[in-house]
């Protein structure tokens, strides 16, 4: 749902469908996502920030949150071949 509404939000941005156009309209957008961290997208790549959880699943086959990141960190880009 993430990605959906950042979409929406750069096709708004960007008044246009046109993908081109959207995509270039990405860059600095950002919400308060339900989860509590602020998401946002970088401008020099279109990665997103957004907060780290790390879980286990319990007998309800939920999650039981085991961490969780204190803010969102910045995204870094990997490359296998780098």
């Amino acid at each position: 749902m993430i990605s959906v509404h950042l979409w929406a939000m750069a096709a708004a941005k960007a008044n246009s469908f046109d993908v081109p156009e959207v995509q270039k309209a990405f860059a600095g957008l950002s919400f308060d996502c339900p989860s509590g961290y602020k998401i946002s997208m970088t401008a020099e790549n279109n990665y997103v920030s957004r907060g780290v959880f790390i879980g286990s699943v319990n007998a309800k086959q939920g999650f039981d949150i085991l961490w969780q990141s204190k803010d969102a960190p910045k995204p870094v880009p990997f490359s296998p071949y780098s």
